[in-house]
């Protein structure tokens, strides 16, 4: 995905950054959903779900 993008970088970027939004949200749902996780606040850096 990303050497595609670097023929079209103008173009690329704003998709890149939308779909990149798109799956941190997903990676978060998914998060959330494997390891119980509080879903409020996103997992950053140090990943630990509170217990």
């Amino acid at each position: 995905a990303l050497a595609k993008s670097m023929g079209e970088a103008g173009r690329a970027s704003a998709r890149d950054a939308f779909t990149l939004e798109g799956e941190a949200r997903q990676t978060r749902a998914q998060y959330c959903r494997v390891l119980g996780a509080r879903c409020e606040s996103p997992p950053t850096g140090s990943v630990e779900p509170e217990a």
